[in-house]
């Protein structure tokens, strides 16, 4: 069957898959348990396995664990040129196992090639003759002119460089030059002319750092329907929200997100498959979520009005702000407390999770609907515990996990939700009680964070913090809210405003 690059993309495109694994495949970080199969007797002539079969045993399991969520992988050759010829061995069967075991999943070859005509021809010999690929990443530097051999093979992707990921990019790529649409930086130079005057085949693509999203949203504008190759996502900390929203063209597609390390070098131990599966599926996920599944979740807040603004509100810790996130809206809806934990339950769909937690008392609800939806096609049930607050010996607040529930605890896997974080103080108490019953905390989910600047998975201390919405609100100690200031009444109906109002009235 004839393969075309853009055919093959838009079909995993049309089955939500965004997701591009890199194919980094580093010898020396390869798992130990793996790579000692050369190492341990590597100039002894008695190999179990030579370099590439050591590579390719790594790169079959991550691509058997990760194909379902994927609309590419994209090889970097300069890993498998770095191991001499065993390397690039390895690279061959590599290829030739996703072309004959996922025949629907284009390849995209990382090798950044460009030179001048005649040496052109040898590098789409190498790329899509005898390496087989679907794609190949170019240097947009030696002008069109030079590049013609690859603009000329119409079946396959000729990706090319545009603004890169790396810190340094801006030295040369922001410069400004002379363009068609006046002055503009060379990065959006190159976009210009790939789209208007390069693309005569239909197959060309551009490369834009997930690390640069305000230089995605100007590439997205200068070629509005031009699929787009998003590396920095994973250990470069490109921020998948911001990539999706500036990348997508009109359709809700055009966007390739490529994360390696992130994914394949996930984990170093046994685990490593399981690891790089839960990470490929995660960012499919999330990029699907940030899509399209937001919308629905500002439409139940919406619908529900538990989103309230234009008010004086003072918060659980004595702030005061004037918006207000009431939870308490949903949960009369089982309908949409029930989607909002599904979607909690599908982002940690590949995380072993035993039972989950939450604050009592709204959290009750939600612990119910994600311990349903996390049990599905499970052996067990996932538990549905609470922890509540009391009052210590020392007259201070504290949460503790009882009535029995605190044996389900030790020794098993849980996830921790809570609906609305401001400054995070309950959570982190809950998570605190969680780890002194020697629980394994592996994540957290939460409706909505009011505070993602400063409450996350870093600050709390654990490996995941997901939350359905991020709505950052000012909120002021109360001598200096400007709301007091301008004697805007305080709403008691929500929040902590009637005991703020009796407490202020005891103390005159």
């Amino acid at each position: 069957m004839e393969r075309n690059f853009f055919e093959m993309l838009k079909r995993r495109w049309d089955k939500g898959c965004f997701t591009c694994v890199g194919l980094d495949t580093d010898f020396p970080k390869i798992p130990e348990f793996i790579r000692k199969k050369y190492e341990s007797v590597k100039g002894k002539g008695i190999a179990e396995l030579g370099i590439d079969e050591v590579i390719f045993e790594f790169n079959r399991a991550i691509i058997d664990a990760t194909h379902e969520f994927l609309c590419a992988y994209k090889p970097n050759s300069a890993f498998y040129e770095a191991e001499d010829i065993e390397g690039l061995i390895g690279l061959k069967k590599t290829i030739a196992y996703i072309r004959e075991n996922y025949p629907d999943i284009p390849i995209i070859l990382d090798a950044k090639r460009t030179d001048i005509g005649n040496t052109n021809k040898g590098y789409v010999k190498s790329a899509f003759d005898i390496n087989q690929a679907d794609a190949i990443t170019v240097n947009p530097y030696f002008g069109k002119e030079a590049l013609t051999p690859f603009l000329e093979r119409k079946d396959k992707g000729i990706i090319v460089l545009c603004r890169t990921s790396n810190p340094g990019a801006a030295e040369f790529q922001d410069l400004i030059v002379e363009s068609e649409t006046g002055k503009v930086p060379l990065y959006q130079k190159v976009a210009y002319n790939v789209y208007n005057d390069w693309n005569e085949n239909s197959n060309c693509c551009l490369v834009v750092g997930a690390t640069y999203p305000g230089e995605l949203t100007q590439v997205r504008q200068i070629a509005p329907d031009m699929p787009i190759l998003l590396p920095g996502i994973g250990a470069q900390k490109g921020d998948v929200k911001k990539t999706v929203k500036a990348g997508v063209d009109e359709n809700g597609q055009g966007i390739i997100v490529n994360s390696a390390r992130g994914i394949i070098f996930a984990s170093s131990k046994e685990d490593f498959k399981e690891a790089a599966k839960r990470e490929a599926y995660k960012l499919n996920f999330l990029i699907n979520y940030y899509r399209e599944r937001e919308q629905i979740v500002d439409k139940i807040f919406s619908d529900t009005k538990a989103i309230i603004t234009d008010s004086h509100i003072v918060y659980t810790k004595g702030q005061h702000g004037s918006a207000y996130v009431n939870k308490d809206a949903i949960y009369p809806y089982t309908g949409f407390t029930s989607h909002l934990c599904q979607f909690i339950a599908e982002y940690y769909k590949y995380y072993p999770i035993d039972a989950v937690v939450a604050p009592a008392i709204g959290g009750v609800v939600l612990t119910q609907w994600a311990a349903s939806h996390l049990s599905i096609g499970k052996e067990s049930d996932v538990l549905a515990l609470y922890a509540e607050k009391i009052t210590d010996e020392n007259n201070k607040e504290v949460f503790i996990i009882k009535r029995g529930q605190d044996k389900y605890i030790a020794g098993k896997n849980i996830l921790i939700l809570e609906d609305v974080i401001t400054t995070g103080g309950s959570i982190e108490e809950v998570i605190k009680v969680v780890k002194k019953l020697d629980g394994n905390v592996v994540g957290a989910a939460i409706l909505c964070n009011r505070n993602p600047n400063n409450v996350t998975a870093k600050s709390l201390e654990i490996p995941e913090l997901f939350a359905l919405k991020e709505v950052p609100l000012e909120a002021f100690e109360p001598d200096d809210c400007p709301l007091c200031k301008e004697n805007i009444p305080i709403n008691t109906d929500v929040g902590k405003g009637r005991e703020f109002l009796a407490q202020k009235q005891k103390t005159g």
